[in-house]
């Protein structure tokens, strides 16, 4: 029977054509979800970015506010200052105003108290409108 075995085989016709097998190949790079892969224990790891430039650009942009902030600050004070000067003059000139107007409302009150009728009419309008005359401070002896 071994011998009948064999001539079946060789009668049997190969029905698919031998092709010979490709040799698998890698991909190219690591897949997306894949780690990276293991460093070994004497090798420097792999080089990352750098954090100089990052830094730089923070530290460049924090002076450059820091020099405008400055700017500002300088060029509001001197318009203030200039406002300021500017108001002083007429200030000045409200305050003689002032001051010679209680003294006028203060010799306009002696003479009402002198008896004085107009001046009595004076003080009376100005006391119903809600104005009152303070007598200036007696001047004080000399010591």
């Amino acid at each position: 029977m071994p011998a009948a075995a064999a001539p079946e085989a060789a009668a049997v016709p190969a029905a698919v054509p031998a092709v010979p097998a490709e040799p698998a190949s890698e991909p190219a790079g690591p897949a997306a979800g894949d780690p990276p892969p293991p460093v070994a224990s004497g090798a420097a790891p792999a080089q990352g970015h750098s954090a100089f430039v990052p830094l730089l650009v923070l530290l460049l942009t924090t002076a450059t506010w820091t020099g405008f902030q400055t700017y500002q600050l300088r060029q509001e004070f001197r318009n203030l200052t200039t406002a300021r000067a500017n108001q002083e003059a007429p200030l000045q000139q409200a305050q003689r105003v002032r001051q010679s107007l209680e003294t006028l409302a203060a010799q306009t009150k002696r003479l009402a108290d002198a008896g004085n009728p107009n001046a009595r009419i004076v003080v009376g309008e100005l006391a119903r409108r809600g104005v009152t005359i303070n007598p200036p401070p007696a001047a004080s002896a000399p010591k």
